[in-house]
């Protein structure tokens, strides 16, 4: 095999590692609708998501369980609607039954912002951040009436792996549909989606050149 040969194939082998093994960091959460869910297991507490729900008559608890310390990221966001509830509070327990973190979303003054990367509108409630010993946290989600539609953000870890692009979109059409009131194809046009598929196209691009280089080589070879 000759050195060109060799570079090309080392080159192909590289940039389906970087695309397909390794994940892609964003700026933005991995979106799970969860609904009216009450019981949520969150897994990799420290990879980055936003867990849309609702609240339906009771407080929703998440659980983590952890073989080893890490760091707890929580922060409780309300979707800017007309029917808006900006009293969500977020109490996490842990297995001896300590309160570890109370965020007072009553006494907290929210902050509106615009989350440029899915294109919606939110109010910011408290957060929380710190290292913590393994072990189970309960997360529990609530309000005085326990009513109302929220996002509980978990993590700070910015992952997007490509093997997880057409679940992202699954979740993310629910979210616009069930969360933001808006038509499922509102969740194509943002900033996520270019981020998301334009190392897709790029891969298939330079697939399709690297195909047809070798196609030309042989038919020169054979000629």
């Amino acid at each position: 095999m000759k050195t060109n040969t060799k570079i090309y194939y080392a080159f192909l082998f590289l940039f389906i590692n970087l695309l397909i093994l390794n994940p892609t960091t964003t700026e933005a959460h991995q979106p799970n609708y969860i609904a009216d869910q009450t019981n949520i297991e969150v897994i990799e507490p420290e990879i980055s998501k936003a867990y849309y729900g609702e609240l339906s008559g009771e407080e929703v608890i998440y659980t983590i369980n952890s073989e080893n310390d890490f760091e707890l990221y929580l922060g409780i966001l309300s979707p800017d609607l007309p029917e808006t509830y900006k009293d969500y509070s977020v109490k996490v327990i842990d297995k001896e039954d300590n309160q570890v973190i109370f965020l007072d979303g009553e006494s907290f003054r929210w902050e509106r912002f615009y989350e440029e990367f899915a294109g919606d509108w939110y109010w910011k409630g408290p957060e929380f951040k710190a290292q913590v010993p393994f072990g189970e946290y309960l997360i529990k989600v609530s309000n005085p009436e326990n009513k109302g539609k929220y996002v509980l953000a978990v993590g700070e870890i910015e992952s997007f792996p490509l093997s997880t692009t057409f679940e992202t979109f699954k979740q993310l059409i629910k979210v616009k549909e069930n969360i933001f009131d808006k038509p499922w194809h509102s969740a194509f046009t943002n900033k996520m989606t270019l981020f998301t598929f334009l190392p897709i196209l790029l891969f298939v691009i330079i697939l399709v050149v690297v195909i047809l280089f070798f196609k030309i080589r042989k038919q020169k070879s054979n000629s």
